[in-house]
């Protein structure tokens, strides 16, 4: 009894693993190819710092399934950097607004062969990194030219691209730092951007509204 209730459970694992195989299979083929919207000719420079400038823009709103979000700009904001790491989430209002966590390196971090000597990873909606022995990066370098950015894709074919977007890539990403804030099922929920790349630990992430991306020659917005 027990040597086939054991073989039953093994096949019946093997299944649902192959059916959850299946699943994200289709997923991934269901998602739309990114459009774009125009090309460049420049290459992609990530040895700056991000450019912050100060902006006018009003607050404007985004509609998520419980509740309507306003945006508030606090900043234009303009990156190139590698992609050191990256995640997606998948629950609750801030996973619905901004569903990409990007972890995004510049200046020496952003060559390859420098940043292999850092090992990155991300978790609730923090990113954290370990310098190997053979790393030429103090702790600080890394802290100062690195940072976690709660992207916002301003459209459904920037989110298509994000989702593509992989570890390692190249990317220049324009937009907003913003304050979020709104209600979702009559709670109030808020969320508010880092204006600096010297902070860390909590508040030190960027939430980032994206509006433009420079990717491989393409724009897409």
């Amino acid at each position: 009894m027990v040597g086939r209730k054991g073989g039953f459970v093994k096949t019946l694992a093997f299944v649902m693993a192959g059916l959850l195989l299946v699943l994200l299979f289709i997923i991934v083929m269901k998602t739309p190819e990114p459009i774009p919207a125009g090309s460049y000719d420049f290459v992609l420079n990530p040895e700056k710092d991000p450019a912050q400038r100060e902006t006018s823009e009003k607050e404007f709103p985004i509609r998520i399934s419980h509740g309507t979000m306003m945006l508030t700009p606090l900043a234009e904001y303009d990156i190139t950097a590698a992609v050191l790491s990256k995640k997606r989430y998948y629950f609750g209002w801030s996973a619905e607004m901004a569903p990409f966590d990007y972890a995004l390196g510049w200046g020496t971090l952003a060559v390859k062969e420098a940043r292999a000597t850092v090992r990155f990873s991300q978790s609730g909606r923090w990113y954290y990194y370990r310098l190997r022995e053979e790393s030429p990066f103090s702790p600080g370098y890394v802290a100062l030219h690195s940072s976690n950015h709660h992207i916002i894709p301003a459209t459904p074919n920037l989110r298509y691209l994000l989702k593509r977007l992989k570890k390692g890539e190249l990317i220049r990403l324009t937009g907003y730092l913003v304050y979020a804030h709104g209600f979702v099922k009559g709670k109030e929920v808020f969320w508010r951007s880092s204006l600096s790349r010297k902070d860390t630990g909590d508040g030190a992430c960027e939430v980032f509204y994206v509006h433009t991306a420079y990717y491989r020659g393409s724009v897409y917005e």
